[in-house]
């Protein structure tokens, strides 16, 4: 009887680290996305410009165009798409971008993307208040076309 109590333990035991096991690896990507480290670029109007150096893909800017047109509605069901571009190019630039808000009533504009250049990808994101959206973008698009001058673009993940 003490024996068959131990193996009970045991399995138990077992069941229970499997299942944390399971935990750990379901929570490990957001928890790497969490320590994503962002560099803050201001621009002119105030605007600051977070990018984060990305490992360069030949599917980009495809690939994030695809996967924000297609998220964006799930994760923002009453959004208002603004601007949208599948390819640009600007200068030696090529990029992608969505601009959105997360809802009609909403006072900002969320103007994300990500650019490359030879073997280097950037994801940009920034808000600007809805009024200063038009500004706003020509500003974000000036600053994409000059990533590849930026030596302080440092941040790599």
């Amino acid at each position: 009887m003490v024996s068959c109590l131990n193996f009970m333990q045991v399995y138990s035991i077992m069941e229970l680290m499997k299942k944390l096991l399971v935990f750990i690896f379901l929570l490990t990507p957001l928890a790497v996305r969490a320590l994503d480290v962002y560099q803050k670029i201001p621009l002119e109007e105030g605007i600051v410009l977070n990018v984060k150096k990305e490992v360069a893909n030949r599917s980009f800017p495809h690939a994030y165009y695809e996967q924000a047109i297609s998220s964006i509605p799930k994760i923002y069901p009453e959004h208002k798409f603004l601007a949208k571009r599948r390819y640009g190019k600007l200068g030696k630039v090529q990029y992608s971008i969505v601009c959105y808000k997360e809802k009609l009533t909403s006072d900002f504009v969320t103007i994300s993307g990500i650019a490359t250049y030879k073997d280097k990808a950037w994801f940009f994101e920034t808000l600007v208040p809805k009024t200063a959206f038009g500004d706003g973008l020509l500003i974000v698009l000036e600053a994409v076309e000059n990533f590849p001058l930026q030596q302080d673009i440092t941040v790599d993940q």
